[in-house]
């Protein structure tokens, strides 16, 4: 590791007591060493209690300390007390003041939903249909940091519902593939915790098929839209996000009969989500 170097705090722990950082035996990182971690604000010393090859765990050296810094925040490393100290290391500061306000990231996320229909209609009269739907989602999308605090994705996602009607009896199975596209506005982290509460949009549109007593029928679908909220925590040294939303979209299909008849169905779902983020 370079005497001076800027390094991204990737946890830290509830009690203030230790962190984590991606730098390990192979960037020169060795157990025990002790390292000042600085901000043009206030600086710390931190020994290295855990070391692997890519990540080292920090803890205070001073027992009465607490870590000053919060998840995700970029910090000056040294292992020179006198140069961390020094107020007039202008150069480190000014690389500081640049990597904040331009270090974003992109990611990709796989996204598993079970759904439930609170309300379903067919036609243009609306007529309510006697029935539960109930299904499974499988997203894959890409994302980018707008900001600190807006993300912007974009992907596919794949929807098989079932809806089952008691009078008469019938099992009618859908289809869909959609293009998608969301943005989601992520709130604060908690104090000296890695979590954090999110909240999204996401539209879409695609192609659906169902089957009726072994007749396909095909048509369009589309998203307008679904509202998620959810909970994100950072796993394995921050290197993974775990996601869990809870969410309310409108789905709205047309599609079309071998004999011409044209048929539109709405769909109000709500829906459990996992997902993870990398």
């Amino acid at each position: 590791m370079m005497a001076d170097e800027l390094v991204v705090i990737q946890t830290v722990s509830q009690s203030g007591k230790t962190m984590v950082i991606q730098k390990g035996k192979l960037d020169g990182v060795s157990l025990g060493q002790e390292a000042v971690f600085v901000t043009p604000k206030i600086s710390i010393v931190l020994r290295a209690t855990e070391v692997n090859r890519t990540y080292s765990l920090w803890q205070v050296a001073d027992p009465d300390a607490v870590i000053p810094f919060n998840r995700k925040e970029i910090v000056i490393y040294t292992t020179s007390n006198e140069e961390a100290l020094w107020a007039g290391n202008s150069y480190m500061m000014a690389k500081l003041k640049e990597a904040k306000t331009t270090r974003l990231r992109n990611y990709w996320l796989i996204r598993a939903n079970y759904s439930y229909a609170l309300s379903e209609s067919v036609g243009d009269t609306q007529t309510k249909i006697e029935s539960y739907r109930t299904g499974a989602q499988l997203e894959g999308l890409f994302s980018t940091q707008l900001n600190k605090k807006v993300d912007l994705s974009a992907g596919f996602r794949f929807d098989y519902e079932t809806m089952t009607q008691k009078f008469p009896a019938l099992s009618v199975p859908t289809q869909r593939l959609f293009v998608i596209a969301e943005a989601t506005y992520n709130f604060e982290e908690w104090h000296k915790s890695s979590q954090n509460l999110y909240i999204g949009a996401t539209i879409g549109a695609g192609i659906s098929q169902t089957v009726i007593d072994e007749v396909k029928i095909g048509g369009t679908s589309s998203i307008l839209p679904s509202v998620r909220f959810g909970l994100h925590t950072p796993i394995a040294y921050g290197k993974y996000s775990l996601l869990i939303e809870l969410a309310v979209e409108s789905i709205s299909t047309r599609e079309k009969h071998p004999d011409g008849f044209k048929q539109s169905t709405n769909i109000i779902n709500t829906k459990l989500g996992l997902g993870l983020k990398f």
